[in-house]
């Protein structure tokens, strides 16, 4: 029986697709499926990948697929997991292969709907760990009931393959910032969490083109819109809204947009696109709008009609070039 399936998304990542393959081969590497997810690269991904198929045939296996974005990878993982847990990689990461050991050994003792570990930012020149939240709980396993609220990435889980949202597996195709929706789809079927503080995922931040600079941002501002308005109606779908960690997730998902959109200039079409945006959630969920405003620069350029948008800007690139 696979242990964990990986889902690795990859689109014309030849520079980087090595690193991240050459992290999963662990010692008990028959323990794993690794799906790679070949989402109609144009360049030598594939012919990178096949070696490793060819070495490991029972771990690793190449799926090549017409381009459709990371939501329709994981779309199409989902429906190919074989593993006892699920887990999504992109293809310009690596993890840390000997504690990928050890979390995989623990994933085959326990039954947690969610098991969550830490993951660190890598920058071309340092890293910085992220330091979880969750660290008091190391070693713990948790009713989700019975804890507060806590910010998690996609970096860190891995979900019960049977636990898996019927959501999850329609997530929007050609559409960035989607691991987001990811979460939240998950959050109201997870009862339990298991809580590890060892470093397994290693992100990968400042390489030209990626979806969170400030170039790809303003190309892709769209994408932000459509996953907030997703992301509200999900909220308010059901018994979603009663759900506290769903609306945590909502509200931490919506502050960092928000940043997202502070590191562009404020020109017409972003303006239209943020008061959009805020007229959506002031209407369809007042008290969420009303928790928001805790944020301060949020608060700030709502009082002054965005005029205050240029300053709070400025301060959000100072804020990324100091974590640079």
């Amino acid at each position: 029986m696979k242990i964990l399936t990986i889902a690795i998304c990859a689109y014309n990542m030849e520079e980087y697709i090595e690193k991240t393959l050459d992290s999963c081969i662990i010692k008990d590497i028959d323990k794993l499926e690794i799906l790679i997810m070949n989402d109609g690269s144009t360049d030598r991904t594939a012919e990178l990948c096949q070696p490793y198929c060819d070495k490991y045939p029972d771990s690793f296996i190449l799926v090549n697929k017409e381009n459709g974005g990371w939501g329709s990878n994981l779309n199409m993982a989902a429906h190919l997991a074989k593993g006892k847990y699920f887990k999504e990689m992109d293809a310009d990461d690596w993890f840390e292969t000997e504690n990928l050991q050890k979390l995989v050994l623990k994933l085959e003792d326990i039954d947690a709907d969610m098991v969550l570990t830490d993951h660190r930012y890598c920058y071309t020149d340092k890293t910085v760990d992220n330091n979880a939240e969750w660290a008091k709980y190391t070693g713990e396993t948790h009713e989700m009931k019975d804890i507060q609220p806590f910010y998690f990435s996609i970096w860190d889980a891995a979900f019960l393959t049977t636990k898996l949202s019927v959501d999850y597996i329609n997530l929007p195709k050609h559409t960035l910032y989607t691991d987001n929706l990811f979460i939240m789809y998950q959050l109201p079927k997870i009862e339990t969490a298991y809580f590890m503080s060892d470093v397994v995922y290693n992100y990968r931040l400042g390489r030209d083109g990626q979806s969170v600079n400030a170039e790809s941002l303003r190309k892709h501002y769209k994408d932000l819109v459509s996953v907030l308005v997703r992301a509200l109606k999900y909220y308010n779908a059901g018994d979603n809204k009663e759900n506290i960690h769903v609306r945590e997730k909502f509200i931490s998902t919506y502050y960092v947009f928000y940043e997202y959109f502070l590191r562009m200039k404020c020109d017409k079409e972003i303006k239209k696109a943020i008061r959009y945006v805020e007229y959506r959630l002031k209407k369809e969920a007042p008290e969420l709008y009303k928790e928001t405003n805790k944020a301060k620069r949020l608060r700030l350029i709502r009082m002054t009609g965005y005029a205050a948008y240029p300053v709070a800007s400025k301060i959000q690139k100072m804020k990324d070039k100091r974590m640079k």
